[in-house]
């Protein structure tokens, strides 16, 4: 299921495309808490961050003044991709979070934490542990070189916190 929600004319609109008679669907309750989680953080942001689930896995993605960018792809070996790709990601005053909900102990691709060095973003990446659980988040928050830095602290604050009891 995919869910937008945006900020129009003072209101929250929530916008769903749920299918009705999917009894599974909607995202994982530990997405919507950390949904609810970020919205509390975010809330006096200007302009309002755009929250989105992704229709085909476990997963959200919460972007603040994002944008196209045209990218050479790098593989592992650090070789550059002749081919330039369009690919969103933060401007240079923004961020963009992927949470992907796995279970508890996959190894991903990369070693956590890490920051990753983009040519126009950095990206941090860490996983977080759900309490009572055999569930982790893993997740990724790109940012610009001028996003506001108490900002991200909170965003990062806030997805650790998940991985607390209470």
């Amino acid at each position: 299921m995919k869910r937008v929600c945006a900020l129009v004319f003072g209101w929250l609109v929530l916008l769903c495309s749920a299918h009705a008679d999917d009894p599974k669907s909607g995202p994982a309750p530990a997405l919507l808490k950390a949904e609810k989680t970020l919205r509390a953080v975010l809330v006096d942001v200007d302009p309002a961050p755009l929250f989105e689930f992704s229709e085909h896995s476990e997963s959200l993605v919460v972007k603040y003044r994002t944008r196209k960018f045209m990218v050479h792809s790098t593989t592992k070996t650090g070789k550059h991709s002749e081919e330039a790709i369009e690919v969103e990601g933060p401007s240079y005053q923004g961020f963009q979070l992927k949470i992907h909900l796995q279970k508890a102990g996959t190894i991903n691709q990369a070693e956590v934490p890490q920051t990753i060095r983009r040519p126009y973003w950095k990206t941090d990446l860490d996983v977080t542990l759900i309490p009572a659980t055999d569930k982790q988040l893993y997740w990724g928050l790109s940012y610009g070189t001028r996003v506001d830095k108490p900002l991200l602290k909170q965003v990062k604050e806030a997805i650790n916190s998940l991985g607390k009891e209470g």
